[in-house]
């Protein structure tokens, strides 16, 4: 058994006094209110300016970037289809240049196989530099692209002929086209994406149509 004197006394808590206001105390009070929700007015009226100069600003860039990767596209797209195309404009000089020893209708044909492959490499070309773009970025893809294309043209300009080097002649002149070829599908599919991803929402459909 615990005896009665062992366990500790409860003592009731003391009754709490109501504190009574002042009228100036009210007074302060509401001033005090009064002044915080004037200083979160203008904090709200400050954010929403702020994030309209922001929007405005990101849309102008917006606007801009868009603008710059149409351009770049279409120019790049022009220039590339232009030095792929121009081969078939000098089909009867190349055939005579680098397949001599055929007839002239032989050494047209020739020169227009040697066209064709270009095509058939594109799609691979296409699939190359789409994986260069997700890896490392559109811009690199589309100035390997470019680069592939320039060089390519500029190296059949410089190229030796049948009469020069004979039958290395017209395997030289494969190869750069196809490296042509390569360049072109990748320029196509490159730009393309390209253009899409720089529109805003609901314009990506044309941005692409115009490359």
């Amino acid at each position: 058994l615990v005896k009665v004197s062992s366990l500790p006394r409860l003592h009731p808590p003391a009754p709490t006094l109501p504190v009574l206001m002042t009228p100036e105390d009210s007074r302060q009070d509401v001033e005090l209110i009064e002044k915080g929700v004037d200083a979160d007015a203008m904090a709200g009226e400050a954010c929403c300016r702020g994030r309209n100069e922001q929007d405005s600003f990101s849309s102008a860039e917006g606007a801009r970037r868009m603008k710059s990767a149409i351009v770049a596209s279409v120019v790049g797209n022009v220039l590339e289809w232009f030095d792929f195309g121009v081969f078939a404009f000098l089909a009867p000089q190349i055939g005579i240049l680098f397949f001599p020893k055929a007839d002239k209708v032989a050494g047209l044909l020739n020169t227009f196989v040697v066209f064709a492959g270009g095509f058939v490499i594109r799609p691979l070309g296409g699939v190359l530099l789409a994986h260069v773009g997700d890896v490392y970025g559109r811009k690199l893809a589309l100035l390997l692209s470019v680069v592939g294309m320039a060089g390519s043209t500029f190296a059949m300009g410089c190229l030796p002929t049948y009469k020069d080097i004979g039958a290395m002649a017209p395997v030289l002149l494969c190869l750069l086209r196809l490296v042509q070829g390569l360049s072109v599908g990748g320029e196509l599919v490159g730009s393309m994406v390209f253009a899409v991803e720089s529109m805003s929402p609901g314009r990506q459909v044309l941005g692409g149509s115009l490359c």
